[in-house]
């Protein structure tokens, strides 16, 4: 049994190697690892940028929607 399995596991690497020459092309998230983190570093750096804008558009809608009467 120990001489098949050696059969099976070279006719296996041999059909392997001769149908696919090129590696597998891996996992979505692997292959979109590197650009994804960098728009994560972008995104963190133009943060505080949007928080302050954001917060500007929170107070102004605020202020707009107050009542002008004094009670």
């Amino acid at each position: 049994s120990c001489k098949r399995e050696e059969k099976r596991l070279a006719a296996k690497s041999t059909w392997f190697s001769s149908v696919r020459a090129k590696p597998p092309k891996g996992h979505k998230h692997q292959r979109n690892y590197d650009s994804r983190k960098q728009e994560i570093e972008q995104a963190l750096h133009n943060m505080p940028k949007k928080i302050q804008e954001w917060k500007g558009e929170l107070v102004a809608t605020k202020e707009k929607s107050k009542s002008s009467l004094p009670f």
